[in-house]
């Protein structure tokens, strides 16, 4: 680790330092202190934020991360549109759009859309005189992270293969891009800035139209050998269940996705108005509900006990019933799960970003990796 590393992440841990508590910290002279420190508040990576009022005498000036340091662009397709985001080095979204796909998408056209997204919100960039440092962009389905082509794109996006989605931003824009699954990105977001932040190991538990997670274990993306860890949709929970779209029968994605929960609840009513309905008391939709929290909690145990996480943060269309059902995921958990957790810590929490998750998640990804360039790690 470098020197440099080391003070951000020691002014990141405590919130506010000052130099004389760094050169405690390290041991180092204090002139070896200052010199790190100017360049990180040359790089704009810190800032000063008053002074240190314990300490005798004259009191020292407090450094603490500066959470403006620079600014990105979050992307992420979803069906029906795009959403995008300026969003500040410290997680703070200034300016929100979602821009709508319609009709039946080509790669051509995908790609157009997507370029309209970008340079709308970058026109809004430049009239508040933003500048931006890099973007990320959220895909549903296959890609190879590393090119950024989207090789197979997931069932919301059909008919979408090989677009290089990468290739085609960094052309448009001139800034360096990164481009991974939605999953991956989203999970970020919730380790950087969301509740599971103080979390070395972790997950998210994906519920929508598929159902699907990534984890972050000792504080490391967990990708699998060919980047598809987290297909969590298809943990077979019954043999002799209804048929999934992969060709399985019992998957949790056939017993508990939101297609599935509007199956059954029927009479063509949507997820919101279920959820309302359930807020109401009606029991048809509470049951229907508590049916589905039942089987999610039953596959979040299996994760639990395989990984043995500290939390999963649930995302996706299924947080509108949060009041609902969160209690009966958590009891279902309880009673299949091996290992138990304990009684005074939170092990399962819903995401507090909302739809914003995606953008916050690839502006994450953007972030790390301009972090990255300035020779420091986060």
């Amino acid at each position: 680790m470098s020197l440099s590393q080391g003070i951000f992440d020691i002014i990141r841990n405590e919130g506010a330092i000052s130099r004389i508590e760094l050169h405690r910290r390290f041991k180092l002279r204090a002139a070896t202190v200052t010199r790190i420190s100017d360049k990180l508040l040359e790089q704009n990576l810190i800032c000063a934020c008053g002074k240190d009022s314990a300490e005798l005498g004259r009191s020292p000036e407090l450094l603490r991360i500066n959470d403006a340091a620079f600014h990105v662009l979050g992307l992420h397709a979803v069906s029906g549109e795009i959403r995008g985001g300026i969003v500040s080095s410290g997680g703070k979204i200034l300016k929100y759009q979602a821009l709508p796909m319609k009709g039946k998408l080509t790669a051509k056209s995908f790609l157009s859309c997507l370029g309209k997204s970008i340079e709308k919100i970058l026109e809004t960039a430049k009239e508040g005189k933003i500048e931006i440092a890099g973007i990320g962009l959220a895909m549903p389905g296959e890609l190879d992270f590393k090119t950024g082509v989207l090789t197979q794109a997931a069932v919301i996006l059909p008919g979408l293969t090989n677009v290089p989605c990468k290739a085609y931003v960094e052309k448009l824009t001139g800034l360096p891009v990164i481009v991974d699954h939605d999953s991956a990105m989203i999970t970020q977001a919730e380790a950087f800035w969301g509740r599971a932040k103080d979390c070395r190991n972790m997950g998210t538990f994906f519920a929508g139209h598929g159902i699907g997670g990534k984890f972050i274990i000792d504080g490391k993306l967990f990708r699998g050998a060919r980047n598809r860890s987290g297909e969590l949709g298809h943990i077979p929970l019954r043999r002799d269940g209804p048929l999934c779209r992969c060709g399985l029968r019992g998957c949790i994605e056939a017993l508990a996705s939101i297609p599935v929960i509007e199956k059954n609840y029927g009479g063509g009513t949507s997820f919101k108005n279920i959820v309302m309905h359930a807020e109401d008391g009606e029991a048809k939709a509470l049951n229907v509900l508590k049916e589905a929290a039942n089987y999610i909690g039953e596959a979040m145990a299996m994760i639990f006990d395989i990984l043995d996480i500290e939390m999963l943060v649930v995302n996706g269309d299924i947080i509108r019933a949060e009041k609902i059902i969160k209690q009966d995921i958590i009891e279902s958990v309880c009673a299949n799960a091996h290992s138990k957790h304990p009684a005074n810590r939170e092990f399962l929490t819903f995401s507090s970003f909302g739809t914003e998750v995606g953008v916050l998640g690839a502006a994450a990804f953007s972030v790390k990796s301009v972090m990255k360039s300035y020779g420091i790690e986060v």
